[in-house]
């Protein structure tokens, strides 16, 4: 009888490193962005690319790694030292740690299906692998009398580290090598000139574009099948007749003020407003009422093309600083007013750690945008920009009594300079370049804000700014 229970030890020793090395190797799938190798599902992708596949700085595929390296570990304690307290206790640490990653696998499980509303089969397969792993660990827990074997503990160890440093080659790859000498892909990227990187993202804003109008395309024909309509006529009456409808009593309202030569002009503009608001926000609610996502991932960004663009300085040295905030705003543009606050709010409470910029991007959508963002510039020539930046602000997006003059005429500024600076072509053409580069980096919206390079949302308050500096320095 002994004899029977020293094989089935044996057997989950061995059973149990199987699927240590299993959940590792899925881990590492997961990790380095390779799953449509193993995995032909879409809901893999669609996981990987939610707001819950991260903890903080970590991808949950890296913990994962982790969980699983940490049971090979322990492993080779279990069967290399000898039936002791030691043993024993690699033992409990293994069957508490397997029986947490049970209930969070669940958790995240649950997650997946809840709130993504997709399904991972690899997710999933890790999730029974530490289900299994738990119960062969309970079962050991009963007897640990088993022979010490440290050459298998070794070549666990050995296997485990060779299996790290694939995967950490595999992370740098190799472009070129010269004898024992490498060059990785990192290292070419670094030193590739702006514009290469400028047309990785055009590539990436035409394919956005595509895929924006085909997602549109999709819900529109939906849509219009649900009200038994035409998708032209779902367009006329959800698009075109609310917006002339909108440009009626705005040209009621303001009719006026305006010559009839301006007339034409104002409605082209206003409607073409009023419609890319509309638009926007109609295709948000059939995206949001039919579950529509986009995992088309962006270029990273590179701090070198933020540095390189017209932008307005405050704060630690740009460089160096270990916070470097980098936003581009819209004076015209309520969130741009809240997550004003949110930098102003860090910028006191890391005083002299915190390197904060200032580019222009006001949108067609909002009224007066470029036309405060060249008050701001000529404010910034008389060494002003930013009280006039926070005087703007904190009208909150809303410039439509705002009399820039009069502002800058309260801020002390030469006002005949002043006035002779927003007329200029000179002046107008810093803010148009902002625009462009923003744009030719993929940076359409407002407010987009960047840490150390990385971009990091949009509208922030205080908190979720302090959170993103907060895992960025771990």
């Amino acid at each position: 009888m002994e004899a029977q229970h020293t094989v089935t030890r044996s057997f989950s020793l061995a059973m149990l490193l199987v699927l240590c090395v299993a959940g590792l190797l899925i881990a590492i799938e997961l990790q380095g962005g390779s799953v449509e190798r193993v995995c032909q599902s879409t809901g893999c992708q669609q996981v990987l690319s939610s707001q819950y596949s991260h903890v903080g700085p970590w991808s949950l595929a890296s913990i994962g790694a982790g969980f699983y390296a940490s049971m090979i570990l322990l492993w080779a304690a279990m069967v290399g030292l000898p039936a002791s307290a030691l043993r024993r206790g690699a033992i409990v640490l293994a069957c508490l740690v397997s029986a947490a990653s049970v209930v969070i696998s669940i958790l995240l499980l649950c997650i997946q299906l809840l709130l993504v509303r997709a399904f991972c089969p690899l997710c999933c397969s890790s999730t029974a692998i530490c289900f299994v792993i738990t119960l062969v660990l309970f079962y050991l827990w009963q007897g640990s009398s088993w022979r010490a074997q440290p050459v298998a503990a070794v070549a666990a160890l050995t296997f485990l580290t060779v299996l790290g440093i694939r995967f950490w080659s595999d992370s740098q790859v190799i472009v070129g090598r010269i004898g024992r000498a490498t060059i990785s892909r990192a290292d070419m990227e670094k030193a590739m000139p702006s514009d290469v990187r400028q047309s990785e993202w055009e590539i990436y804003r035409q394919q956005k574009d595509w895929l924006d109008q085909k997602i549109t395309d999709i819900l529109v024909q939906r849509e219009a099948a649900v009200r038994h309509i035409s998708p032209a006529e779902l367009v006329q009456r959800e698009l075109n007749d609310p917006v002339d409808q909108q440009v009626e009593q705005f040209m009621q309202q303001h009719s006026e003020k305006l010559s009839d030569a301006d007339k034409a002009v104002v409605r082209q503009e206003i409607r073409a407003r009023f419609k890319a608001d509309r638009a926007e926000e109609f295709v948000r609610q059939l995206m949001q009422k039919y579950g529509a996502r986009e995992y088309l991932p962006a270029p990273i960004m590179d701090e070198k093309d933020l540095a390189g663009l017209p932008g307005w300085h405050r704060g630690a040295d740009a460089a160096n600083a270990p916070i470097r905030l980098v936003i581009f705003s819209d004076f015209g543009c309520e969130y741009c007013a809240h997550s004003a606050q949110a930098i102003d709010a860090v910028m006191k409470k890391f005083a002299g750690q915190v390197s904060s910029t200032f580019h222009y991007l006001p949108l067609e959508i909002h009224p007066r945008g470029e036309e405060a963002a060249i008050a701001a510039e000529c404010a910034g020539e008389q060494n002003q920009f930013w009280k006039f930046h926070d005087a703007l602000m904190s009208h909150g997006g809303k410039l439509g009594g705002v009399d820039f003059d009069q502002l800058a005429g309260n801020l002390g500024l030469d006002q005949q300079k002043f006035r002779a600076c927003e007329a200029s072509d000179a002046t107008r053409k810093i803010v148009e370049q902002s625009k462009l580069k923003a744009n030719s980096l993929g940076i359409d919206s407002t407010p987009a804000l960047f840490l150390n390079g990385r971009r990091i949302g949009g509208d922030m308050n205080e908190a979720a700014l302090l959170e993103a500096i907060t895992a960025n320095q771990q």
